[in-house]
């Protein structure tokens, strides 16, 4: 781990170093495009200085950074396609600001841009909104880099954006074959995945070609990736609240005792594809047609399988060891459970991402004036299909010890310290081939065994489709008018129509031949062929240990009977399992989006070696929603306008020195999963629970100001800071209703009695609700727009070559980055992934021959919400750094080999809750080293 002592004095050395270099005058770049317009073709000029490498990717992106209206950070082709980085994900959190969420698994990498994660983050290609095939955010882990020319981080948007990205617009640039140098690019790679202990091979091209000089050229690039990686996780799953006792009881003491300990491992294999083209044809000077796509493709095979061990009200449990967390109390670290709650849980997952986009553009520019149209349509859709087989020891009271004891020591957050000694009999956690009562839908998921000993086995699974698709069509017009610094007058208006859904539904063992089933469906030796568990760092456990099914072969086992599909609502699923329609969470949602936008651009000098650039405008949009929910079918309609003014500026002295400022607003819709058209009820012993629909929930809207300063003391080099502050209002959140007339929900009148809501007169039962005597619990629950909070924060950027050096220091340079992010609210909730400190370092040394990297990204504790039962409850995740290297030699001007290494000292995600010694899970993902080869004709 790289100290902060040794960032600091990185960071002097950059500063000291800009303030002894002499300025110098920055090479011309391309200028960066707005979505309504054609890049002119790049006028060829005298002797050139070719500078490849990582100086170079990092002097093009700088040089968008700069040319640029709005606030923006880049990443080049060079920085893209050609910088080590396993996936996209990993290569956009070399941008300030940037963010990845390393807690999924799959490595699907979504992004949080300035603090908010995926889902407000907007993304687009070339201009046009891309479809994702996740309503969390679209998923840049899943994408080969080398798809793209270049990607454009926008931060402040201008009034022709699209609206969506209320932290920031990721704008995935496929180049533009008329603006580009002959070239074809092929390379191929092979990694080495140490946690997997297995090889990924892959291979990418790029290619762009004139066919006809300056009218006609296409491009193609796109590569292919083996997936092949795992990740392990030691997880305390909960904790007992407990007065010390060896049970858990009720305490007003904070003292907290592990109640379950749980061992996993994912293993992921597959394949992902990426794929993007573009045609340019240019007949006439003024006149410029443009074909473009993207395709990509992520099909990743997951094995789970996790052993779980859980002290329950039968067992008995002896803690020791305990820690004072300070405000927290104390946390048991040691605890030892006898005749615990066993479960071994295998569980088999594919998944297929698929995202496609494609656009037609013709532009017309005479000088004069310019003219767009567009039209695009993108689709992303995911489809999941799993299959969970479970065995179940239940400790029963009364009943004969089940022979198992384990004893763990959680580490008190350091996984050196874990220690886990488990204690079983010499029989299966159940015996599968006891005779099993017949499943039946009324109980689908389960099968008991012998109720006497406790024994279970049960099998679920889901099938999940979800996706979007969307049309667009645009029409832009401007006119040039140098009237001093105003430059252009611009308007346009478009049509969006785009359609949500999701399906969902439940697997059954209904139907299914249970006589099959046999123990050589356990395995005691290996983890999928693997003999090791976490690098071996848990002392002495061993995989037996740890036992997990076949899956695959439970599959045939299980034999599924057939001629099922005629029940009413199921269907039979790939594998012969009957699967029951939840409507309950299958809907559609469909958008209809029109409006237009007017702005000026600002260009020009104010006063001798003073130039004003920017724009201002406003944005309109009319949404009209229509949703159908397949538990409540007549659809639910809502409609809203929305104003979005904006004001970009950048006052430039001397061509060094740039002062920005702006003021956007922007705003979210909500996806179709964050709001229900149906009610739910639920009914317990004297209480009643009822879930509104959200139909009427509105947009997020964010208002804006960015400040920032930056100084390019020399050519590729960057001092820059910057503040945001970002007022999100409307934020979506539950609230509780209690309305003391009954409103329309047939209670008769309510009371709110110290913060819980009763009835106040009997209620007899009918079709919809049992009987409800007096003082009936009644929980009323919506989500609603009710809540803002504030998100503010300032990056600082030094970026510096040091070619003005002698040799061989002249060789050196870098980039440092620093992010600070503050979220407050008035309101108790909280948003996940916000993390208040993010660093990114790259240092390199590069000669014509060979170059080296080392790349630094730390990023400091952020919270995580619940995702179920599988993660347990809230939990805080602790700060981690991550340490790449990379080196190249290029044999030739043609030919390049690579070689690079990624976590090298092999970091741990930790998650914790609400101190770091009461640990919740340790998950290693491993080293990843990769060779490769790169040859350009």
């Amino acid at each position: 781990m790289i100290s902060k002592q040794a960032l600091y004095a990185t960071t002097a050395l950059f500063c000291l170093t800009a303030g002894a270099a002499h300025a110098q005058e920055s090479p011309a770049s391309e200028p960066a495009r707005t979505p309504g317009t054609v890049a002119p073709p790049v006028e060829e000029g005298g002797a050139e200085i070719v500078v490849t490498g990582v100086r170079r990717s990092l002097e093009d992106a700088l040089n968008t950074k700069r040319n640029a209206t709005e606030v923006v950070d880049s990443l080049s082709s060079e920085g893209v396609g050609k910088l080590p980085d396993l996936n996209l994900a990993e290569a956009l959190q070399r941008v300030p600001g940037v963010q990845i969420n390393r807690s999924a698994l799959r490595r699907l990498g979504s992004v949080s841009i300035r603090g908010l994660p995926g889902g407000f983050v907007a993304t687009q290609l070339n201009g046009q909104p891309l479809s994702s095939p996740n309503v969390t955010g679209f998923n840049f882990g899943a994408v080969r880099s080398e798809a793209f020319s270049r990607i454009d981080v926008i931060k402040a948007q201008g009034a022709d954006r699209y609206s969506g990205g209320v932290a920031g617009v990721v704008d995935l640039r496929t180049g533009d074959p008329l603006s580009s140098r002959d070239s074809l690019t092929i390379t191929v790679d092979n990694s080495y995945e140490e946690l997997a202990d297995g090889f990924a091979p892959g291979a990418a091209v790029a290619l762009n070609q004139e066919i006809l000089d300056d009218t006609l050229a296409v491009r193609i690039a796109g590569g292919w990736k083996r997936l092949n990686f795992r990740d392990d996780e030691v997880q305390i799953n909960a904790y007992d609240r407990t007065a010390g006792a060896a049970t858990p009881t009720d305490s007003s003491d904070d003292v907290l005792v592990p109640r379950q300990v749980r061992l996993n491992t994912n293993i992921a294999t597959g394949d992902a594809y990426s794929l993007s083209g573009a045609v340019e044809y240019r007949p006439e000077p003024e006149l410029t047609i443009r074909l473009g796509g993207f395709y990509s493709m992520y099909a990743p095979d997951i094995y789970n399988t996790n052993f779980a061990v859980e002290s329950q009200a039968a067992s008995s449990r002896t803690q020791s060891n305990p820690i004072d967390t300070d405000d927290f109390g104390r946390t048991f670290t040691s605890v030892r459970f006898d005749d615990p709650w066993v479960r071994v849980d295998s569980r088999e997952l594919e998944d297929r991402f698929t995202t496609q986009a494609y656009n037609a553009e013709v532009a017309w520019d005479d000088g004069d004036w310019t003219v767009n149209a567009i039209g695009h349509f993108t689709r992303g859709d995911r489809s999941r299909e799993t299959r969970f087989f479970y065995a179940v020891q239940n400790p029963l009271a009364g009943a004969a010890s089940n022979g198992y004891s384990l004893l763990v020591d959680t580490g008190g957050g350091n996984i050196r310290d874990f220690t886990y000694d488990l204690i079983q009999p010499r029989t299966f956690v159940v015996d599968l081939q006891q005779p099993f009562s017949a499943p039946t839908l009324a109980s689908p998921r389960s099968v008991n065994g012998l109720a006497s000993v406790g024994q279970q086995f049960q099998a679920e699974g889901t099938d999940e489709e979800e996706g979007e698709k969307e049309y667009v069509a645009r029409f832009d017009v401007g006119r040039r008018i140098e009237w001093g610094p105003l430059q252009a007058i611009k308007a346009g208006t478009f049509y969006r129509w785009a359609k949500q859904q999701q399906r969902f539904a439940n697997t059954t063992l209904f139907g299914t031949n249970l006589a099959g089933l046999s123990n050589s469906a356990y395995d005691f030796s290996s983890i999928r062929g693997k003999t090791d568990f976490y690098y071996g760092q848990l002392g002495s456990f061993d995989p037996a240990d740890r036992p997990e099914m076949d899956t695959k072969l439970l599959d045939r086992l299980l034999a599924p009977a057939p001629n099922l599909a005629a029940l009413p609502n199921s269907y039979v699923g790939p594998y012969g399992y009957l699967y029951q329609r939840m409507p309950s969470l299958s809907f559609d949602n469909r958008q209809e989006i029109y409006g237009g936008y007017g702005m000026v651009e600002l260009d020009g000098d104010l006063a001798p070696l003073l130039r004003l650039r920017g724009n201002a405008g406003v944005r309109y949009e009319r949404t009209s929603r229509s949703t159908i929910s397949a538990q409540q079918p007549p659809a639910i309609n809502f409609s809203f306008d929305n104003w979005l003014p904006s004001v970009n500026l950048a006052l430039e002295y001397d061509d060094q020195l740039i002062l920005r400022g702006s003021y956007t607003h922007t705003m979210r819709r909500p996806e179709v999963d964050s709001f229900a058209v149906g009610n739910g009820r639920s009914f317990a012993s004297n209480s009643v629970q009822i879930s509104l629909g959200a139909n009427e929930l509105r947009p997020f809207i964010s208002k804006n100001i960015d400040l920032g300063i930056e100084w390019y003391n020399r050519s590729g080099s960057v001092l820059s800071a910057s503040y945001f502050h970002k007022k999100v209002t409307d934020y979506a959140a539950a609230q509780v209703l209690c309305p003391e007339d009954g409103g329309s929900f047939g209670f008769g009148p309510l009371s709110n009695v110290s913060g819980l809501c009763r009835t106040t007169t009997p209620r007899g039962a009918d079709g919809l609700f049992p009987d409800l005597p007096v003082g009936t619990l009644v929980a009323i629950s919506q989500i609603a727009n009710q809540d803002e909070f504030t998100l503010k924060g300032f990056e600082v950027t030094a970026q510096q070559n040091l070619d003005f050096l002698p040799a061989p220091w002249d060789g050196f340079g870098g980039q440092m980055n620093y992010t600070n992010v503050q979220f407050e609210t008035e309101s108790t909730f909280r948003i996940s992934e916000i993390s208040r400190h993010t660093v990114n370092a790259i240092l390199y040394y590069e000669t014509p021959r060979f170059g080296v990297r080392a790349a630094y990204n730390y990023r400091s504790g952020y919270f995580l919400a619940s995702g179920g039962t599988f993660t347990g409850a809230d939990r805080l995740v602790e700060p981690r750094p991550q340490l790449d290297l990379s080196g190249q030699f290029n044999v030739s001007d043609k030919l390049t080999f690579t070689a690079e290494a990624f976590n090298v000292t092999n970091e741990d995600l930790i998650e914790y809750e609400g101190t770091s010694e009461r640990v919740r899970s340790y998950r290693s993902f491993g080293r990843t080293y990769t060779l490769g080869a790169r040859y350009s004709f």
